[in-house]
């Protein structure tokens, strides 16, 4: 198997990852306070106490360095569109995790993306 493939796909599922581990984090995390001086506070302490948005991090983490191990071995120009396969997969895991919802336009425009980098991949 192609060792860029491996790194992009690492990258896609830290990505992936990432956002879902955030979303639930800041989910129990309540919302932002509408006083402005208590915004930095909240986020501050949301990042370095709650599991979930540590965690969130973390991947985010690991997805910067696997890209950076793409983008060692790959070009930008055949590597990033592959980023954008991390959209509909936090589509459908957010849609199944946490119920959110999902309209047939978006799913539309989730599909222009795919179709997009299959023919970027091709090409």
């Amino acid at each position: 198997m192609n060792s860029s493939f491996i790194t992009i796909t690492i990258t896609i599922a830290a990505t992936v990852a990432g956002q879902l581990l955030t979303k639930k984090g800041m989910s129990l995390a309540g919302p932002m306070p509408a006083d402005k001086g208590s915004i930095l506070v909240f986020l501050l302490r949301t990042m370095l106490l709650n599991p979930y948005v540590l965690a969130g991090l973390l991947m985010a983490v690991l997805a910067a360095m696997s890209w950076m191990a793409t983008l060692s071995k790959t070009e930008l120009s055949y590597a990033y569109p592959f980023m954008s396969l991390a959209f509909p997969l936090v589509l459908l895991l957010s849609s199944l995790i946490f119920h959110e919802s999902f309209s047939l336009a978006r799913w539309l425009g989730i599909t222009v993306i795919i179709a997009g980098v299959i023919i970027v991949a091709k090409g």
